[in-house]
């Protein structure tokens, strides 16, 4: 989702696997006449909001600049992540996509898999074979295909080799610049710092603003880095670390 409130002369950047749900579903909570809460659950909404407004749940500064020639009076803000967190982020979110569309499988099929582990197999092998159809059209899309890559992952060493490239060079910056500054969002926050994130919006907009935040990722889905991955990465992203204030030994 994303945020535009012109209630409050506000607009929030969602950028993907930051978080940005728990705050945009607290606004939804709150809102008045005049707030759009964006949204992609459901080909339906999605098709409805792009006909509507022109934006969708995961839009970009430079993209809200062009449907909103007023933006430049409302307050911009923003929630980043440590970088390969965020890598993280969707090397899980992939594998709930493959359980996901097995159990969806093995409920509607159950004479063709035996287990739900061979209707995860028969997922991963439509993927592989470029049959996506029965998935959200962001698996393919979002970063590059990166859900798509971890869908069809082995294992974490397994995904990032396959996704070790320039998509995550400037994966923050995409969305907070609008081009003629490193980071244009007025207001930049850190998931790794929940207070300061309520704080902030319990201070200018909501004085009850809470975060529940939700993580759909498995918790024994663990990914541990290798020490020379790790350094090609910290390579890859030395930027994004340095300019959102990230220590690239983490």
């Amino acid at each position: 989702m994303a945020i535009v409130s012109y209630s409050k002369k506000f607009v929030f950047i969602h950028i993907p696997k930051c978080g940005g749900t728990s705050i945009e579903t607290e606004w939804e909570r709150h809102k008045v006449a005049g707030d759009i809460v964006l949204r992609s659950d459901g080909i339906d909404r999605h098709e409805r909001q792009m006909r509507t407004h022109g934006l969708s749940q995961h839009a970009r500064l430079e993209q809200m600049a062009q449907k909103m020639p007023s933006l430049g009076t409302f307050e911009t803000c923003t929630v980043v992540r440590s970088p390969l967190r965020i890598v993280e982020s969707y090397y899980k979110y992939g594998l709930t996509q493959v359980l996901w569309a097995a159990t969806i499988a093995f409920q509607h099929f159950p004479e063709r898999h035996q287990s739900l582990g061979e209707s995860a197999r028969y997922v991963r092998d439509k993927v592989a074979s470029g049959d996506t159809s029965s998935l959200p059209s962001f698996v393919s899309t979002l970063n590059a295909g990166a859900i798509k890559e971890a869908m069809l992952s082995t294992s974490f060493d397994d995904y990032l080799e396959r996704v070790c490239d320039q998509r995550w060079q400037r994966y923050l910056r995409a969305y907070t610049s609008n081009g003629t500054a490193d980071v244009a969002v007025r207001t930049v926050l850190k998931l790794e710092e929940p207070i300061t994130i309520r704080k902030y919006f319990r201070v200018h907009y909501f004085r009850d603003f809470t975060l529940q935040h939700s993580n759909r990722s498995s918790p024994h889905d663990e990914c541990v880095w290798s020490e020379p991955m790790r350094r090609r990465y910290n390579e890859l992203t030395e930027a994004e670390h340095r300019i959102f204030g990230y220590d690239i030994t983490d």
